[in-house]
Order: structure tokens, then sequence, then C-alpha cells
């Protein structure tokens, strides 16, 4: 029997998902319909026919133009077809498998010196997880060091818009973001046209010079993005990492002892606390699926939380399992053609943040309450009190 669920409650909770996954494969919610198993998501996440609609989620907070619009409804999320694969293409030159070995030694270097900064304890959301992936994407887009942290703060504001909770001031600080954003973004790419470097804008004026189809609105969308994306993803699967091992202090002895372990230890963390608990796509057309109608224009949540935690999938799905790789791999970063770019990047990040902690500091543990964000969008804390015991 199909549960009913309210998802937009205040206090509402992941874990009141899961008795409705043993129920049957999705759930109805205020919002639409939510999926909540893995082969249903999976396959549903890479169905051409749901697509990911900035307009369509817009809509539904009732904006239909403006900046935020106008920049968010074209961004390379939301296109698809022979535009989306002309943007993609563009785009994995510049996270290539060279870019990414070549950002691994600043990644285990700037993860060691924040490992060094927080020793004594704090917010660890401040001095860590957001600190993290600002000074990597800064790093990859060539921004300089002295504007990292406002760039900090737009990125922030951005991320909230994929919240589908809104609430009274959410425009008004994604607007906020997005036009500070601007300015520093086409300071970086006119910067870039006359020096050069080995950097994502870099990368992409010279597959535009090479002749590559790329105007300057383009441009400038994609890199705001990547910006946004790689910092405030990021930010919040460190900080979920963080509340997980708070939790569980006797995982933090054993991927210590072993690095193997801490390339583990990030999958599991990205499969049972993932930043993108939900994802939302929109049917661009009527579809009929095991039964279950998606009239053309509705939306359809898929719940990766629930989905890795399918017992049909994966094996004993509550574990934390540090002796091997799970066989099914995490929906947290998308499917099919719109799988994230970035994801590499990200996993590397929370690895040498995971092996950089447990070799140094003894086991974390709460030192206050979380202030969580909500679970409908980019889901962590925005603050993590924290402490450690005496650095090893």
């Amino acid at each position: 029997m199909v549960t009913s669920l309210s998802v937009t409650e205040v206090g509402f909770a992941l874990d009141s998902l899961l008795p409705a996954q043993q129920a049957d494969w999705y759930a109805e919610t205020e919002l639409g319909p939510i999926v909540l198993r893995y082969r249903e998501a999976r396959e549903l996440m890479s169905d051409p026919r749901l697509v990911q609609s900035g307009q369509g989620l817009l809509e539904r907070q009732g904006l239909t133009d403006g900046p935020v619009y106008r920049w968010f409804v074209p961004i390379i999320l939301h296109r698809n077809g022979p535009d989306h694969a002309r943007l993609r293409s563009l785009m994995r030159r510049a996270f290539s498998p060279r870019v990414i070995e070549l950002a691994r030694g600043f990644i285990r270097t700037r993860a060691d010196a924040l490992t060094d900064d927080i020793t004594g304890g704090g917010d660890f959301v401040a001095r860590f997880a957001d600190q993290l992936p600002l000074a990597v994407i800064c790093h990859l887009l060539g921004v300089p060091d002295e504007d990292t942290e406002a760039v900090a703060q737009h990125t922030r504001d951005i991320g909230r818009i994929y919240d589908l909770s809104w609430g009274p001031d959410t425009y008004a600080r994604v607007e906020r973001g997005l036009l500070s954003l601007y300015g520093y973004i086409d300071e970086a790419i006119a910067r870039r046209k006359d020096e050069p470097g080995e950097d994502l804008i870099s990368a992409l004026l010279r597959a535009r010079d090479e002749g590559q189809q790329l105007d300057d609105e383009e441009l400038r969308s994609l890199v705001v993005a990547t910006a946004f994306a790689g910092h405030d993803t990021t930010r919040c699967q460190l900080g979920q990492a963080m509340v997980t091992l708070c939790e569980r202090p006797d995982l933090w002895e054993r991927i210590g002892g072993d690095p193997r372990r801490a390339t583990l230890a990030a999958e599991e963390i990205i499969r049972l606390a993932p930043a993108a608990p939900m994802v939302f796509r929109f049917a661009t057309t009527d579809i009929d699926y095991q039964g279950k109608h998606f009239p053309a224009g509705s939306l359809v949540l898929l719940c990766t939380y629930a989905a890795h935690r399918d017992p049909a999938v994966f094996t004993r799905p509550d574990d934390f399992d540090l002796d091997r790789r799970r066989e099914a791999s995490t929906l947290t970063f998308g499917a099919g053609a719109h799988h994230c770019l970035g994801a590499e990047v990200a996993r590397l990040e929370l690895t040498e943040t995971l092996a950089a902690l447990t070799s140094r500091l003894d086991p974390p543990a709460l030192a206050g309450q979380p202030n969580w964000r909500s679970p409908l969008g980019i889901h962590g804390p925005d603050l993590l009190p924290v402490r450690f015991g005496q650095p090893h």
C-alpha cells in the first residue's frame, strides 16, 4: 500500500521515509511522488523524459523573471540533448584526469594545514568544511587568494536555490550572491584572457580559441555553476562526514590506520549521509512507470538517502562497511547524461580530509548542537561545534 507523507512540515526527518520504502517503491507527498528504492530511483534518474528544470523549480516558487531566473533556467544542469552534450564536452576538458591529479597535492596540503588549525576544536564547518572546498574550487578556477572569502559567501547564498522549501529571504540571498559573484568571475575571465594558466577558466578559453562554440554568457554561466556546486555541496558533505564520525568514534581509529580505508569511508559517507538526499526531476511528457502515472510537468522527487538503504541492493544497508567497496554505485552525483563532472574532485577532497584528520587527531565529539539545513535541498550542518583529543 502506497504511503502518504508530509515532507515540508517543520521537524521532517529523512529516517521517516524508510518505513514507506518497505511498503512500496514510492510514496505520495504534498510536492509530488517520492521514489524510495534504488532500482527505480536509478532508472528514473537516467530517464530522458524526466529532466532537471530550473524553470519548473523557480516557477513553483512564483518566480518567472529577474536575474536569478535568467541565469538559473539555462545553466548546464538544466540543458538536454545536443546543447547539453556540447557544454559537457567543454567542461570535461576542465575536469580531465590530468587536472584532477594536479589538484591532488594541493588538496592534501590544504587538508593537512586545516587539520593543524582545528586541533583545539571549534566550529568544524567554519574552520574546515567551508575552507577546503572553497580553496580547491578557487584554485581550479584561478581565483586569487584574497578573493576567496567573498566568493565563499556568495556561493553559500546561491546554493540555497535548490531548497524546495524556500524561506522569506531565500530569493534575496540567492540574487545577492549571484550578482556579487558575477563581478569576481568577470574579473577572473578578463585576467585569464591576458594571463592563461592551468585552470578551468583558461581551459574553457582555449577551447573557444580552438573553434569550440561558447559565447560569453555561457562561459560565465559555466564558471558560476562550477563555483557554487564545487563549494557548497562539498562543504555540506564534509560536515555530514564529521557528524557521522562523531556518532561513530569506533570508525576513527580504523580509518586512520589504513589509507585504503579512507577511500572506502568516503564512499560509505556519501552513501549513508549524502549532501543531496533528494534530487528533483520534472516530467516533460506523460509517463507511465510500474503502474504509476506521472503527468507532464509534474515534480518527481528521487530520494538518494532512502535508495542507498535499499536492502534489495545493499547487504546490511545500515552498516558502515570499511572492508570492501559496495557493488552498487551511489546516486549522490546523479546518473546518466547528467552525472556530476566534479564527482572525482569531491571524492578526493573527502578522502584526503578523512586521511588527514584521522591520522593526526583523536576521535571527535560534538561540543554543541549542530544547526542543520533543510533536507529538501543541499543538506548538511551550517554550524558544527566539535572537540578532539590530543593530536597524535
